[in-house]
Formats: structure tokens, C-alpha cells, sequence
């Protein structure tokens, strides 16, 4: 997708101290996007802004247009990627990758030929890692989300 940034959002990138370049790589390679209001989207992923500071890199975008228009960028420290399920597809190293929470590793086992399984501390499944993906996969890069439950009490959804 092409983008075209605004005027406003240049001056806020500017503003907020936001590296140009964060926000090509966020456009690029989003770990989400979100719904917003009037049709807009926030492409968004958590950044390391040195020394371990972890932000959240939101880029408020109505991609209704050709090409996509930022609208707005901005950093915080809300930690709305923390412990949802995530699913990444690297198309250079061709590894698809799914996160089921964000527990560090205990320990990973290769169940077969590439693919890796981590576990954390209490032995729980934290995430999949599919080496070779377009290989074993059609189309490693395409998701389509569902939701299937008869009742539910507290997830959130977008």
C-alpha cells in the first residue's frame, strides 16, 4: 500500500521526537491495525526508542484513500499489544511466527522439521515459530481473524 503522509502528521513526527524512519517501518511491517473512527485505521507496533524504552507507535491513517493519508503519529506507553495473540509473517527470512501471549521463554522444542515451539516457565505454550512457511503454508501472508464463542464474559474486541 502506498502511503502519503500529511502535512499535520509530518509536524507531529517532529514534534514528538518520532524518527522518520519508525514510522516507514511501522506503515511497512504493522504487528496491528486497528478500527477507528470515521473509517480511519492505527497501523501500530511496539518500538524500542533506546535504552529498553518500549513504546506503542501509532499511525492514525485513512487508507480509504489512494494513496493512504496519515493523519496523525504519536508514541505512548499503554501497553495495548501486551498479552494478545499476534501473528507475524517475515517475508525476507520467510518465518511465520504466532505469539500467543508475551511470557518470556523458558525453553523451545523443534516437534518437527521447522517447527519450534516455546514454552514458558510453567511449561504453558507461548508461540509457534513456522520456518520455511511459504513452503509448508499457502499463502504464509494471508489471515483472516473469526471469532467463534457462544458466550463470553470480558475479552475485548476490536
Amino acid at each position: 500500500m502506498n502511503f502519503r503522509i500529511s502535512q499535520h502528521a509530518l509536524d507531529e513526527i517532529q514534534r514528538r521526537t518520532i524518527p522518520f524512519d519508525f514510522l516507514k517501518s511501522v506503515l511497512e511491517k504493522q504487528q496491528q491495525i486497528i478500527p477507528e473512527k470515521n473509517g480511519r485505521h492505527a497501523y501500530q507496533s511496539q518500538v524500542d526508542f533506546g535504552f529498553g524504552k518500549l513504546f506503542l507507535l501509532r499511525a492514525i491513517v485513512a487508507d480509504d484513500n489512494d494513496p493512504a493519508v496519515v493523519i496523525t503519529v504519536y508514541k505512548t506507553r499503554k501497553k495495548i499489544l501486551e498479552n494478545i495473540m499476534k501473528v507475524i509473517y517475515d517475508i525476507e527470512v520467510d518465518i511465520l511466527r504466532i505469539l500467543f501471549n508475551d511470557s518470556p521463554v523458558e525453553e523451545s522444542d523443534e516437534e518437527r522439521e521447522g517447527i519450534i515451539f516455546d514454552y514458558d516457565k510453567q511449561g504453558k505454550l507461548v508461540g509457534i515459530e513456522i520456518l520455511d512457511a511459504s513452503q509448508q503454508i499457502n499463502e504464509p501472508y494471508a489471515m483472516e481473524m473469526k471469532y467463534a464463542v457462544t458466550h463470553f464474559h470480558s475479552p475485548k474486541m476490536p
